[in-house]
């Protein structure tokens, strides 16, 4: 192996994202058709940090160098060091979901409850940079009635995320979840189940 390879691999193997590319992954990821030039708004709006457009260039820029961004709309979660996926099922009861006494935010639907669970509960204080929820899907004639898929930086982030939050939120009766090892998209989500 060549000398320029050697530092090549060894500069790939030593970067660190920081807060302001986790917000950047994290706006492309809620909005992933956004411009650049609206990415320093929309991360203020959000209560994020106010980074400056010039900033966002070359930290998108950067990250699109990593191979973290595939074409500014893609984000491969697993090389941005959030190395599990889960799905979870989840049952609904809906007679307390659209029950008038839920505090806080309220979500009396199902598409109600399924932007809370994406944009609010992933990420709040407890989950934000440590799970990314990929999408939320309703589901109609199944056995349960929504689908959840979120990477994770480690089991124990999923397991807290679907004991912890998601089973207590109000009208939700039971979660179903499985660890997801393989994807034809995706290739090897998570080897050997624990990699």
């Amino acid at each position: 192996m060549n000398h320029e390879a050697k530092m090549s691999r060894s500069k790939k193997s030593s970067f660190q994202m920081d807060e302001k590319d986790e917000a950047i992954l994290h706006c492309l990821e809620q909005t992933p058709k956004i411009l650049l030039k609206n990415i320093p708004n929309a991360l203020v709006a959000s209560g994020g940090p106010a980074i400056p457009y010039t900033t966002v260039q070359k930290r998108v820029k950067k990250l699109t160098a990593r191979r973290i961004i595939d074409r500014h709309v893609s984000i491969n979660w697993v090389e941005a060091g959030y190395l599990v996926r889960y799905r979870v099922g989840v049952l609904i009861d809906p007679t307390a979901l659209r029950d008038s006494a839920i505090t806080g935010d309220k979500y009396d639907s199902q598409p109600k409850l399924a932007n809370y669970i994406m944009r609010d509960l992933a990420q709040g204080v407890r989950f934000k940079n440590r799970l990314v929820v990929d999408d939320v899907y309703i589901l109609l004639g199944g056995s349960v009635d929504l689908a959840i898929d979120f990477y994770a930086r480690d089991d124990k982030t999923a397991t807290q995320f679907i004991i912890d939050a998601l089973r207590n939120l109000p009208g939700i009766r039971d979660t179903v979840s499985a660890k997801l090892a393989y994807s034809t998209k995706h290739s090897w989500l998570s080897k050997n189940g624990d990699e």
